[in-house]
Parts: C-alpha cells; structure tokens; sequence
C-alpha cells in the first residue's frame, strides 16, 4: 500500500443525491460512469460509498456505475441494519433509479445482503461480483462467534481499538510491511471518521443475526464470482470452494500478494477481474 495513493482517495460528498425510498429510507447515491452494463456496487459496512470512486475508474469507462451508503452509514438515514432491510433498499433503490437489471458487486459483509436480494428477485441480477465473501455454505455460527467478539472491542473500547483488531486481519503482510506506519495512520484516520459507534453496530448486529443456509447458494440462479486474496484471514479458500460447488453458475479467483481487500491492494487486478467475469457473462 502506497502512503500517496491513500492520500490521493478522493472521498468527498461532491455530487450529493438523496434517494428516499418507499419504505422512508434516505439513502446518499452516486451514478457515474457510462455504458448500458451497470455496477451497482453494495458497499460493506466498513468503506462508505464514496470510496469506490477510487476503486471503479477503468470499469466507470465502460459501465455505468451506482454506489450507495447503506443506511447507518454516511449521508443516509438511520435505522434498522437487519439484512433483510438493507436488502430491500436495494430493491426499493433500483427502482427509483429505473434500474431493471444490475451486475452487483458486494465485498465482505454486504455479500449476504446481495446474495439473498438475488434469490429473492432472479430477475434483476444479471450477476453476482461477491468480494472476500462472509456468506458460508455451512452455517453462521463462526460468523456470529465473529462479530459478538468484534461488537464487544466497538462497545468497550471503540473505534480505534476496532481498527487496530481488523487491520492485521484484513490487508496482507507485503501491503502491511510496504505501507508502515504511514500507510496505517492514514487508513486509521479514514476509518474514524467514516464511521461512529452506534452506526456500525447496528450494521454489525444485523450481520451478526443473519443466517446462512446451504439452501440460499443453490438457490442462486444468476452467474457468481467469489474471490478474494490469498492471505485473507476472514474468508477462507476452502469456504469459497465449499460455496462454489453448491452455485449453479460459480467460478472462484485467488488474487496473489492479497488480503480481504483486494480492491485496495490490487486495484487493477480487482477491476481487471470484474471487466473479465462481466464480458464473460455478457458473452453467453
């Protein structure tokens, strides 16, 4: 990780778009990009939707891309972080942004939310991008296990201490050792003021009480991707394979050199994969 290219994120709310949706939710939007094959990317809980600017600038060429923040996050409203909620702002906002149909590009713990909105409605997911994916194929119990210890370092010591827990956890040991200290300060920062206590466990809550059933992957109708890095510590390979072999239409990518992020440490790779994967679909 590049201490410059950090400082360069340009996550500033420079094109506010308030959605409220049917169901009283605010969400912040923005549309960029252009193309008649949209991204709508469903953020995770940790990185507001404005970051993925910096992460969508060789796709946004070809695609016309929507992020969001999720509700408890950035500019949108409050409310409850149950999956099932954010999942129906996902339909509530593609609708009123007359969106049909959608690839979806989900990281971390948003992946749950995207994987049953595409269950639930088949029809508008023309396919899934799932990054460093939490969905199990066996069950939610570690999951849970997780985020109840994640919650209790949030609760009793703060944001901080959340960080310095999920850092190790989530960039490799080439992009730990490269960025140093500098690189560590600067996500830190981010991190703190992206975010707030009672916001991200509420997100956290909903996660943590969500399930997680074999039955929802074979439900999947649409073509899905599961990727991540090969030093992630939260998703594991054999979880992938594990998922893959209960999906339809699934494929699998190990991106080298990479954590849980790879859309930060491998920036090209990360869009390269998603340009490939999509023209692949595109294709058939």
């Amino acid at each position: 990780m590049d201490i410059t290219e950090i400082e360069s994120w340009d996550v500033r709310y420079a094109n506010e778009q308030l959605r409220r949706l049917p169901n009283g939710a605010e969400l912040y939007v923005e549309t960029y990009g252009s193309g008649d094959v949209p991204i709508t990317i469903v953020t995770n809980f940790f990185v507001a939707g404005v970051a993925w600017r910096n992460f969508t600038t060789t796709l946004a060429k070809e695609h016309t891309i929507v992020t969001y923040d999720l509700r408890n996050q950035g500019a949108s409203s409050r409310g409850d972080g149950a999956t099932d909620e954010h999942a129906k702002d996902l339909g509530f906002l593609l609708d009123d942004l007359g969106l049909e149909s959608t690839y979806i590009l989900a990281s971390s713990m948003s992946t749950g939310i995207c994987r049953d909105f595409a269950v639930e409605n088949p029809d508008r997911v023309r396919g899934l991008l799932l990054c460093g994916p939490t969905v199990n194929p066996t069950g939610n119990l570690r999951r849970k296990y997780l985020i109840r210890s994640w919650m209790k370092i949030l609760d009793e010591l703060g944001l901080a201490a959340l960080f310095d827990m999920f850092y190790p956890l989530v960039f490799s040991d080439g992009a730990i050792e490269q960025g140093s200290t500098a690189a560590y300060l600067a996500l830190r920062e981010r991190f703190l003021v992206a975010n707030s206590v009672s916001d991200l466990g509420e997100n956290m809550a909903g996660v943590r009480d969500a399930k997680d059933q074999a039955e929802k992957l074979r439900a999947l109708s649409c073509p899905v991707l599961l990727f991540t890095g090969d030093s992630d510590y939260i998703t594991t390979t054999n979880a992938l394979a594990e998922a893959a072999a209960l999906i339809r239409d699934a494929a699998v990518e190990i991106v080298p050199n990479c954590g849980h992020n790879p859309y930060v440490e491998a920036p090209d790779r990360f869009e390269e994969l998603i340009e490939q994967y999509i023209n692949g679909w595109e294709a058939t």
